[in-house]
């Protein structure tokens, strides 16, 4: 015989699915939820509780507080990165460092404003030592003197948490007007520094045909880091 389901307004709630049990891993995909949604300056505690649906109070049985909870966020995201494998070739490091350095850049435009939270994060913990390792691992292979083999991957990560932070800001903004306004800001730009005194400013008045030429991120990116590996390489020299 089959149980009968009572009336609704009697019932205990027995028969509704459990509640998923808290658990790190789950604060943390409800914390990118967040994120994403509502931007880094909204990310709270409160916030994660309520996407979770329950008390503040029970995320701190998991983590203590918010710069806890971002840490454990920035350490899912560490986990998931590409690390390339050593190699003393030299052409082939190159290459590998090229790769790790866009990856890295496509991790943190994964999620809005994970850079923001990335900045300021250190690797020291039981998760992510062994990738530190490997970073470190990488960095020598290259043959790099010994203060640039901790240095480099600091050097690296700072620039593309600060590139992906600025171009989100600029994406954002960008996204909030039309393309014709986008572009009339394109030629305002370009206009402003052909207007400029030659006399005053001889530099800057020769940039105007330039100025805003070479404006995709993907290509500011891959110069700049190509400077950045270019004087890794210069440093392996020397040594």
């Amino acid at each position: 015989m089959s149980k009968q389901r009572p009336m609704s307004w009697l019932s205990t709630g027995a028969d509704k699915p459990p509640r998923e049990r808290l658990s790190v891993p789950t604060i943390v995909e409800a914390a990118y939820a967040v994120l994403d949604r509502d931007g880094f300056d909204k990310l709270s505690m409160r916030a994660v509780a309520a996407e979770l649906g329950v008390a503040v109070s029970s995320l701190y049985a998991h983590v203590a507080n918010k710069d806890a909870l971002m840490h454990q966020m920035w350490v899912r995201s560490f986990l998931d990165s590409y690390i390339p494998e050593p190699t003393e070739d030299r052409e082939e490091w190159t290459e590998r460092l090229r790769l790790w350095a866009r990856s890295t850049r496509a991790g943190l435009r994964s999620h809005r404003d994970l850079a923001r939270v990335s900045m300021g994060q250190t690797p020291f913990s039981d998760e992510s030592l062994p990738l530190l390792e490997r970073t470190m691992a990488f960095f020598r292979s290259g043959g790099l003197p010994e203060e640039l083999v901790m240095g480099a991957g600091d050097f690296m990560s700072t620039f593309i948490e600060g590139f992906v932070y600025e171009e989100q800001v600029w994406e954002e903004r960008m996204n909030s007007v039309s393309p014709s306004e986008r572009q009339a800001m394109v030629d305002e730009v370009r206009e402003y520094f052909e207007r400029l005194d030659p006399e005053l400013y001889p530099n800057m008045s020769r940039l105007g045909p330039v100025v805003m030429r070479n404006m995709l991120n993907d290509d500011r990116f891959d110069r700049a880091i190509e400077i950045f590996i270019q004087g890794l390489l210069a440093q392996a020299n020397r040594g």
